[in-house]
């Protein structure tokens, strides 16, 4: 690996002489020399190979979770995203990659995806451990190739998640989503609304970008297909709010 873990991990790409990350197009040849030191007579053997650096290609990268302050809650449903950025066809031609997680800042990983397509996205189950840990880190590498990126810094993994909002305690609008997991669409239905307000319906992904917002007057009742066929398979939240009541709800597209 070049250049080595300790300083990938550290995000430095270009702080050791020799063991640097390319940025340019150039060929890249090794050579393993083995000799086997036998006496009045030791042998010699060699492997080589030839790495081919691509410049209009990349750069791979994890874009979440990339940040500080990430707290997972076990079993929770998450989103891993990253950049293509061209990987998936030729040069590179790798279409599908492997996804991975180390409880130990990135120095061992164990596999939580394999073979999976280099879409950018990929929805994840958060493993359930004994305890909680704080030194996580995701890795997602090609599933035929050499390279592969993890995310900075290390994310916690929390046994219970507490402070985030994501999905409300109870149902006081009687918000109903069938199916849910959904392909491309789903029946979003809601019983008790108060016709005398608006009621918006906005639908976020995990990181609160709004996606989707519908706006609807004075109606008592709901009943509607909600189209979300353009964008990717993902864990999203959809929030009805009408007359100072909201209730937000976890949805799954596959």
């Amino acid at each position: 690996m070049f250049p080595p873990q300790s300083q990938m991990l550290n995000n430095q790409y270009q702080s050791l002489p020799g063991e640097y990350m390319p940025t340019t197009a150039q060929t890249l040849n090794f050579r393993l020399t083995a000799r086997d030191n036998k006496m009045g007579g030791g042998g010699v053997c060699y492997a080589q190979s030839t790495i081919s650096v691509s410049a209009t290609s990349g750069s791979f990268a994890i874009t979440y979770p990339n940040s500080t302050g990430i707290v997972w809650g076990m079993a929770q449903l998450q989103n891993v995203t990253w950049n293509v950025n061209g990987t998936d066809v030729p040069p590179v031609n790798s279409p599908n990659v492997n996804i991975l997680i180390s409880y130990n800042s990135g120095i061992t990983f164990t596999t939580l995806l394999a073979n999976t397509p280099n879409d950018g996205i990929e929805v994840i189950t958060v493993p359930t451990l004994t305890a909680g840990v704080t030194t996580c880190r995701i890795k997602v590498e090609s599933a035929n190739s050499i390279f592969f990126d993890v995310n900075q810094p290390d994310f916690e993994i929390a046994a219970s998640v507490t402070g985030l909002a994501d999905v409300s305690a109870g149902n006081a609008l009687g918000v109903l989503v069938l199916p849910n997991p959904f392909t491309n669409d789903f029946q979003l239905k809601v019983g008790t609304l108060s016709s005398s307000s608006k009621t918006e319906v906005v639908i976020t992904d995990v990181l609160g970008k709004v996606i989707k917002q519908i706006t609807y007057d004075k109606v008592s009742i709901l009943d509607e297909r909600i189209d979300l066929s353009e964008f990717k398979a993902a864990v999203y939240f959809v929030t009805v709010a009408n007359n100072n009541t909201k209730t937000t709800t976890r949805i799954i597209k596959q």
